[in-house]
């Protein structure tokens, strides 16, 4: 839809400290010029010439900078992280459940300076009601192991449908490993509408999976902007806007997009929590983001919370912070 420039995506501040999110993906593309100042590293697990880096590299831009790159709506995250690349996905192929297990355990282990890793995918189909994946159990051992945190999108379908959505039981649940009980699932609600849209503006998204995960675990925990559609699955004005292959400025939608938006918050909220009296933990930093979602959410119901979780969360004060004359207590114990 145009071009991106450096008034849609400056370069870091250079006396600001950003945090830094993993981002495993199909690879950033190298001539989005405008992201290599967010970038701190590389590691391919794809030859560089079998990949398609469309998907990546706007899953990036939302990270580095997605309130400018989106008209500078207030509506969306302040936060602002630095990117490390891990391209896992093969143009035209599919990444088999066994390569992308072995890839994280190789990868996760390097970086222990990076706290969050978006995983801005899903396998095909739904969540069984009472057994949790393969996938979300070994992200589980490795959020143990490393004290990282990841965040999911809880995965797209094909069924759409006006909101409320009447689509049977089982067809729309959330995607492995977006059941991971440790991680923070993001499904996706509408930015913007038109009159053919299938969902009003903070609806739920027509694509957007949803709840609950087994064993009727809350999933997603929290929702943020993934772009809206019409029956025929046109976006066009309401979708989300990022930077793409050689700077071109993209609109798409998917719970791909509104994982990266709750990917920043998290990072930027673990930095400024983390010092060395008090380490933070991904725990924390999950339960103040859900903490956050309800501070900005109408009351949750049984009817919404399968759709919205527990609602949008704001930036990294919001979750800090509550109303002058509440309190807000926090305990953090093993079970």
């Amino acid at each position: 839809v145009g071009t991106v420039n450096e008034s849609l995506l400056a370069p870091p501040e250079p006396d600001v400290e950003y945090p830094t999110v993993g981002v495993v993906d199909s690879g950033i593309c190298r001539e989005a010029t405008h992201l290599d100042p967010w970038l701190v590293g590389r590691e391919e697990y794809v030859p560089h010439k079998l990949q398609d880096n469309s998907h990546g590299t706007m899953v990036a831009g939302l990270i580095a900078g997605a309130r400018a790159l989106n008209h500078g709506d207030t509506r969306f995250p302040e936060a602002q992280a630095k990117i490390l690349d891990v391209a896992v996905f093969e143009r035209d192929a599919i990444l088999s459940e066994d390569s992308l297990v072995a890839i994280l355990s190789d990868v996760i282990p390097k970086y222990p300076e990076v706290h969050v890793w978006n995983l801005s995918l899903a396998l095909s189909g739904a969540t069984s009601p009472s057994e949790f994946s393969d996938l979300s159990c070994f992200l589980d051992v490795l959020h143990d192991r490393y004290g990282c945190l990841f965040v999911i999108s809880s995965g797209n379908h094909q069924l759409l449908q006006a909101w409320p959505q009447s689509i049977a039981y089982e067809a729309d649940r959330v995607a492995s490993p977006g059941d991971s009980i440790r991680a923070l699932t993001v499904g996706a609600i509408a930015n913007a509408h038109k009159d053919n849209s299938l969902s009003r503006t903070e609806e739920p998204s027509p694509f957007s999976r949803c709840g609950p995960g087994p064993c009727f675990v809350p999933k997603p925990e929290v929702a943020h902007y993934g772009g809206n559609c019409t029956a025929e699955g046109n976006y066009a004005q309401t979708g989300i806007l990022s930077i793409g292959p050689k700077n071109s400025l993209c609109e798409s939608l998917g719970t791909s997009f509104s994982a990266p938006l709750v990917s920043a918050q998290a990072a930027a909220l673990w930095q400024a929590l983390d010092n060395q009296a008090s380490a933070c933990t991904p725990e924390r930093i999950k339960a103040l983001l859900i903490h956050s979602a309800l501070l900005h959410s109408d009351e949750v119901s049984t009817s919404t919370v399968n759709h919205y979780g527990f609602g949008r969360p704001g930036d990294v004060i919001d979750a800090l912070y509550c109303d002058p004359n509440a309190l807000t207590l926090m305990f953090e114990t093993d079970l």
